[in-house]
């Protein structure tokens, strides 16, 4: 199901697509548009944040643009950027169209609507100083996040519908927005035209994420036949961890 459902999404959005088994694993063909991973942040198989320097000779050098080239050598055509710090993935992408930099085409994400905005959120945009304490858990707050990372030109919007996993203090199958509060999310960005993706792993929180009108779950770790059902019922698209395939 979720390699059907993945397929699916490639199908619509990437190149040639194919799933083949290799080494017990399911492989996808390197000319696909690479839909998962965070080119912008620390993923992407970097480990580190895209940030420029001058090097020795004066010449501007991207670290992250790096990362970038080998995605396009190696056949990616499309990366969607799955959020990152600084608007890193509207740079690389603006970066790459103009050919100052090698790489796919980035869909863009900026930064995750959440509860609480990541740190750095407000040096980026200090227009988002209002939530530095509040946090981000009415439909008004929500509807202005959504708005700021309009403003920066970005292609996707993401929001945290559950926790994230691998840390001791969260717990990823802790709900954080009802299907109403994404359901703003989604409203306000499709107005201009942009989809809404949906960090879950837990049942409930990945439920009310396809309630509320996302374009595609990330993870689902946990999920529910009820949610499973609804996602196929909405064409809801799963894009799954590999732990969770």
């Amino acid at each position: 199901q979720p390699l059907a459902a993945a397929d699916h999404f490639l199908a619509q959005h990437g190149d040639v697509r194919r799933w083949s088994p290799e080494r017990g694993k399911a492989k996808l063909q390197r000319n696909l548009g690479d839909l998962g991973h965070s080119i912008g942040g620390r993923r992407f198989g970097s480990g580190k944040r895209v940030r420029s320097r001058t090097d020795g000779r004066g010449r501007i050098v991207v670290h992250g643009g790096s990362v970038a080239r080998r995605a396009a050598e190696s056949g990616v055509t499309t990366a969607r950027s799955a959020g990152t710090s600084n608007y890193a993935d509207v740079g690389l992408r603006e970066l790459a169209k103009k050919g100052a930099i090698p790489g796919p085409d980035v869909l863009a994400a900026g930064y995750h609507v959440r509860p609480q905005l990541a740190a750095d959120a407000f040096l980026s945009d200090p227009s988002l100083s209002p939530f530095m304490n509040g946090g981000v858990t009415t439909p008004d707050a929500i509807r202005q996040v959504v708005r700021v990372n309009l403003s920066h030109g970005v292609d996707w919007i993401k929001t945290t519908s559950t926790e994230r996993a691998g840390t001791p203090a969260t717990d990823p199958r802790k709900q954080l927005y009802t299907d109403a509060e994404v359901g703003v999310m989604v409203q306000e960005a499709r107005a201009k035209g942009i989809p809404v993706m949906a960090h879950a792993h837990g049942a409930e929180g990945a439920l009310a994420a396809v309630q509320g009108g996302v374009r595609s779950i990330e993870h689902g770790t946990y999920l529910s036949d009820e949610a499973l059902a609804l996602m196929k019922e909405k064409g809801t698209y799963l894009l799954p961890a590999y732990a969770t395939v």
